[in-house]
């Protein structure tokens, strides 16, 4: 074939796709639309099922006659705790008691003071509030001086996913971002405290699954 022959033959098959353009496979656009479904479902599956579990752990607890030093408290929280959270109290009284020789662990304007820990002494993530009978006297985080009659404590394993740690950090972030959030886990009853956090697992749930997060 002469040059000028194959030239207008492309040239025909060209102009020929452009008005004719052959249909994408339906399962092409499905895999071009959501390249990663199966991972994503399996993630939220997974986020959902801890966030579940934690809230359904929710408690508070009461502690009769305690001491008012933060020491005892700590260690009084510690063996009111669920069997089978601790392996072994004391390297987690210990992690406790260093954090608290880090920084104040008083909430400011409040009377709660919130303590956290990761050990691999400790089996799952929990949060648990404790009722104090006698007020204790703490540093909080401005370093004022308030008085406690609630202590939120958090544990988690060593071992934690990201996903896990975000679920965590939303609690502590939750505690602290208003003055409604602060009366409501300084006053609020097991119940209460447990729909609350619950709504906000499921908001961020949905955020995710629309894909704003």
């Amino acid at each position: 074939m002469l040059d000028d022959e194959l030239i207008k033959i492309r040239a025909y098959l060209k102009d020929y796709e452009q008005k004719y353009p052959q249909p994408v496979p339906a399962k092409q656009v499905v895999e071009e639309k959501h390249p990663h479904s199966v991972e994503q479902l399996a993630k939220l599956s997974i986020s959902t099922l801890f966030c579940s579990e934690l809230v359904n752990g929710i408690k508070i607890q009461q502690l009769e006659y305690n001491s008012q030093d933060l020491i005892a408290v700590i260690q009084e929280c510690l063996a009111h705790s669920d069997s089978t959270l601790i392996r072994k109290q004391m390297p987690v009284a210990k992690n406790l008691l260093k954090r608290v020789r880090m920084a104040p662990v008083g909430i400011p304007n409040s009377h709660i003071a919130l303590l956290h820990t990761r050990s691999p002494e400790i089996t799952r993530c929990s949060f648990t509030m404790f009722d104090l009978d006698n007020e204790i006297s703490l540093q909080s985080m401005d370093h004022d001086t308030i008085q406690v009659k609630r202590v939120l404590l958090m544990l988690a394993p060593d071992n934690l996913t990201a996903p896990e740690q975000r679920v965590m950090s939303t609690i502590s972030s939750m505690i602290i971002m208003s003055s409604q959030n602060l009366d409501l886990f300084t006053n609020g009853s097991q119940k209460e405290i447990k729909e609350a956090i619950a709504a906000l697992f499921l908001q961020d749930l949905k955020d995710r699954l629309l894909g704003n997060q």
